[in-house]
């Protein structure tokens, strides 16, 4: 079962990198650079992060909670401000 699960699991990791991008549940491409980003985003130290899989992370938790009242991070660190 857990072999199954691991090929599941690659199978939608290479589709993904292959297809080259996040597509909703009905199979339509989504523009990466028209997700919405919450302030909390715009304060954070991933913000401008240059990893693909970091990246990644954010944008589907961003997709995740895009109708939500408030949205909520577990990842959020605050940028280091400097004068």
């Amino acid at each position: 079962m857990l072999f199954f699960i691991a090929k599941i699991a690659e199978h939608l990791w290479t589709t993904f990198f292959l297809n080259g991008g996040i597509f909703d549940d009905n199979g339509f491409p989504i523009n990466q650079n028209f997700i919405p980003k919450p302030g909390l985003c715009l304060l954070c130290k991933y913000e401008d992060i240059l990893d693909v899989e970091e990246k990644l992370l954010c944008d589907l938790n961003r997709i995740g909670q895009h109708n939500q009242a408030e949205f909520q991070c577990g990842k959020f660190e605050q940028k280091l401000i400097s004068n």
